[in-house]
């Protein structure tokens, strides 16, 4: 009965030794000390830009790692960690001693290596690189309960893009930091690798919360959309929606709000398989308390329009422009006239001190002003953009082709607008210089060219204004 007694008075006394704190003072000139964790992490969120708001919706794990390190007689505990694709930030905390005069007694954690492993067995190691927080603040850390925390982001040092598995970035699940040490004035050790599970799911594409909407209208030649829900993603929100399978022009809606009474354009991403939404900016950062009530009215739905138009810039016009460049050679060709939207070739004449092929596109109202924004075809190549970016990306296109049919990639686009018109100048440049955004404007090439204008972009109303109410959820339920 003794020997119970003290069994269980000896295990009580070490659960309190291993709760209790010590009865000696922090010396507070010496170190940063907070009152509570959260105190802590407010000066972490100015070190590290994202940290806020990944904190604010949830989303840092509990690291729940500890590790003896004997030989010193103190322990060291991974207190948070977030995984970005590969980047890992992680807090860890060391008991203080009371023979800690200062920071530089207290040993820091160095890491050289790092290992990535996915579910499906990929796994690589890496050099590893630190970053202590924002360039110019400094990385000390701050004491809770006389244990110092620290912190780093840790990514892996990437040497050769090209034949990088990015996949292996996105999936990791499992982060293993290696080659570590432990170093203080006194010197330097190392200490074995510590493993960690990590969520490899994508925080900036995931619903953090959302609330039923429901509502069924009808665009276009009697099709129906369905605007299911209204959903709160890490920086912006989206409202999902079911299209038919069949429509494969349309790429958006024209709507306006009470904060924005003008109409604007919500572009349509996303694929059959994977689902279809309307992604808008408002509300990008902070975290509101309380539900809040909020609607949107639908005017027009936006669509491509599947013609091309070409028409054929001869020698001769190039010809006589290039060598008198200060008289405008002046057209007035109508190349497209349809849907509202009206387009002229003016010919050629200088902008900015460059030779340019001259378009203007006539403005009927500020819906043709928003949508019809000419685009180089050659910003995009066929694996450039993902496919549930297509429809919203690949629109109003602008290809210019040679005698031998070969597609030019060496100009841009430059734009004036005025109250009237939006005018489009095609401006030629060196092809290296154009790669790496400097360069000045070339000759127009000495050639037949042809101009082609391809997925022109034009909204039809819809037969009467569809308001869509919806609720801001409360976003502190994201911790619950």
């Amino acid at each position: 009965m003794v020997g119970v007694l003290l069994l269980a008075g000896f295990a009580m006394y070490t659960q309190f030794k291993k709760s209790a704190e010590p009865v000696w003072k922090v010396d507070e000139k010496e170190f940063t000390i907070v009152q509570t964790l959260q105190e802590g992490m407010e000066r972490e969120y100015r070190k590290f830009e994202e940290l806020e708001i990944i904190d604010n919706f949830g989303l840092l794990q509990n690291g729940n790692k500890t590790l003896q390190l004997e030989e010193i007689y103190r322990t060291l505990k991974i207190e948070k960690i977030w995984n970005a694709e590969g980047r890992l930030y992680f807090l860890y905390s060391i008991d203080l001693k009371e023979r800690d005069k200062d920071e530089h007694t207290v040993p820091r954690l160095t890491i050289k290596k790092i290992k990535l492993s996915t579910p499906d067995g990929k796994e690589e190691v890496f050099s590893a690189r630190e970053n202590t927080g924002v360039q110019g603040m400094i990385d000390d850390g701050f004491v809770y309960k006389h244990r110092l925390y620290r912190s780093m982001m840790v990514s892996p040092m990437i040497v050769n893009n090209e034949q990088m598995d990015w996949n292996l970035l996105i999936d990791a699940n499992r982060i293993e930091l290696q080659e570590l040490e432990l170093a203080n004035k006194e010197g330097t050790r190392p200490i074995k690798n510590i493993a960690l599970k990590v969520s490899s799911e994508n925080v900036y594409e995931k619903v953090l919360l959302s609330s039923p909407i429901n509502n069924t209208f009808t665009y276009g030649t009697n099709k129906k959309a369905v605007i299911h829900s209204y959903n709160i993603l890490l920086y912006n929100r989206q409202l999902s929606l079911t299209i038919p399978n069949d429509d494969k022009e349309l790429v958006g809606f024209s709507v306006s709000s009470n904060d924005q009474p003008s109409p604007y354009y919500l572009d349509i991403v996303g694929t059959k398989e994977k689902g279809y939404h309307l992604p808008f900016y408002e509300e990008a950062t902070g975290i509101s308390t309380g539900t809040i009530e909020k609607s949107l009215t639908f005017h027009s739905s936006i669509h491509k329009n599947n013609q091309l138009y070409s028409w054929t810039i001869p020698k001769e016009d190039i010809d006589k422009f290039s060598k008198n460049s200060a008289q405008p050679l002046i057209k007035s060709e109508l190349i497209v006239n349809k849907n509202n939207t009206k387009i002229v070739y003016e010919g050629l004449s200088l902008f900015n001190g460059g030779p340019s092929v001259k378009i203007s596109m006539l403005i009927t109202n500020d819906e043709t002003r928003d949508s019809v924004r000419l685009t180089p075809e050659n910003y995009y190549s066929n694996d450039s953009i993902p496919e549930e970016y297509s429809r919203s990306y690949k629109k109003n296109l602008v290809s210019v082709t040679n005698e031998k049919k070969d597609k030019l990639k060496n100009f841009d686009i430059l734009t004036d607008y005025s109250e009237t018109k939006i005018t489009y100048y095609i401006t030629f440049y060196n092809p290296e210089e154009l790669n790496i955004g400097e360069g000045k404007p070339i000759s127009i090439p000495n050639e037949n060219l042809t101009i082609s204008l391809s997925d022109l972009v034009y909204s039809t109303p819809l037969s009467s204004p569809v308001t869509i109410s919806y609720v801001v959820p409360d976003m502190n339920k994201i911790k619950e």
